[in-house]
């Protein structure tokens, strides 16, 4: 095969993913190996950041934020119910419920449920406005 770059195609490269090796090693073999790995801080004097991590973007990963704020949509939606609830009794309360739900809606946009979290946003939003205007009346 040509390794000259002007004829190299994308379909002449062909990705295979590594097989791991799997090997029993000694105690003294185990030991070199863990002095291999690097410990400590990466910001002590005297050590450099590894070269793979620096220029590396950064992104938002949410991880476990994800499935926490899973719960947080689900508080979101009984806090409409018990805004909704407390409306004609306590207005101004109703108004402090329906604004943590707007907060906890607002966070949960990072689920798998977006749709779900922005219909929990704008009801407590809804409920905030009631709340607002039973509170003049």
């Amino acid at each position: 095969m040509n390794t000259d770059s002007a004829s190299l195609r994308s379909s002449d490269i062909e990705l295979v993913e590594p097989t791991p090796q799997l090997r029993i090693v000694s105690d003294s073999e185990a030991a070199e190996l863990a002095a291999e790995i690097p410990t400590g801080s990466p910001f002590a004097p005297g050590t450099a950041l590894p070269l793979d991590l620096v220029g590396q973007p950064i992104s938002f990963e949410a991880g476990v934020w994800r499935e926490t704020m899973l719960g947080g949509l689900l508080a979101s939606l009984i806090m409409i119910a018990f805004g909704i609830g407390s409306l004609p009794i306590f207005p101004v309360g109703s108004m402090l419920i329906a604004g943590g739900g707007c907060l906890l809606g607002a966070m949960a946009l990072v689920t798998r449920r977006p749709m779900l979290a922005m219909a929990a946003t704008i009801g407590n939003l809804a409920v905030l406005a009631l709340g607002f205007v039973r509170s003049f009346w």
